[in-house]
């Protein structure tokens, strides 16, 4: 389960975005509800990455709106900005994307995950994504699925010049962690980091009972066990 702590979080980060009547393009801020906000968490769960990660990604592509309906210039469309292309892979039009709601269109975002991940093999057999999985790994996802798990990529020229001069994951990265709802010095990256900063990723725990994380304390408590056997049977022969 989600962090909940994180989910009442990010929802008051929007309904104080709301409040302050933002709006980018002319679209406002979505009105999110805690239950859109729980579905949220939900599908990072499935994955196994932190909400915070999907939370800074929707609130990057949507240029903190959170709106569904958001649209660029291009055609891009909602909370991840789907191409026309892209959406006609996953039998809708962005024009359809649009006119979803928060919740609905979630839907759609877990499809491109879990297609996403697939391809670039980054789920173990469990359907988690692996160790080395990343927020930068999430972000190039959307924006440049063939430099996931390299953070150093260098984008072509072309890409460069499209996003101010951005060469690569990592500075990527920087950019859209500039104004996000869990920035990068409290809410790190990478799992390793952010397992040392808060012990898990949801208030169960990171506990995935296919990674047998059971397996090292099983031993040692078995192996204490023995010990103590052993010398209780020595002292026992010794003394009778």
């Amino acid at each position: 389960m989600a962090n909940q702590k994180s989910l009442d979080t990010l929802y008051n980060f929007i309904q104080t975005k709301r409040a302050k009547g933002y709006s980018y393009l002319g679209f406002p801020v979505y009105d999110t509800s805690k239950s859109d906000l729980k579905k949220l968490g939900q599908i990072s769960d499935k994955y196994g990455f932190p909400v915070e990660w999907l939370a800074n990604l929707i609130n990057h592509e949507s240029a903190g709106t959170f709106n569904p309906a958001i649209k660029n210039s291009i055609g891009a469309t909602g909370l991840i900005q789907f191409l026309p292309s892209t959406a006609q892979n996953y039998g809708v039009s962005v024009n359809q994307l649009a006119q979803m709601n928060f919740s609905q269109q979630l839907d759609y975002v877990d499809m491109y995950l879990e297609r996403g991940l697939k391809n670039k093999k980054m789920l173990d057999e469990s359907g988690k994504v692996k160790p080395r999985f990343n927020q930068t790994d999430l972000f190039m996802l959307i924006f440049y699925p063939i430099s996931v798990g390299d953070p150093t990529f260098l984008f072509p020229q072309y890409v460069q010049n499209a996003n101010g001069g951005i060469k690569t994951p990592q500075e990527y990265t920087q950019k859209a962690l500039r104004n996000p709802p869990f920035p990068l010095e409290s809410y790190p990256s990478s799992y390793k980091e952010f397992l040392e900063r808060f012990g898990n990723i949801s208030e169960e725990g990171f506990l995935n009972p296919n990674r047998k994380w059971w397996v090292v304390p099983t031993i040692v408590v078995t192996f204490g066990v023995i010990t103590t056997m052993i010398v209780y049977i020595y002292k026992k022969r010794k003394n009778g």
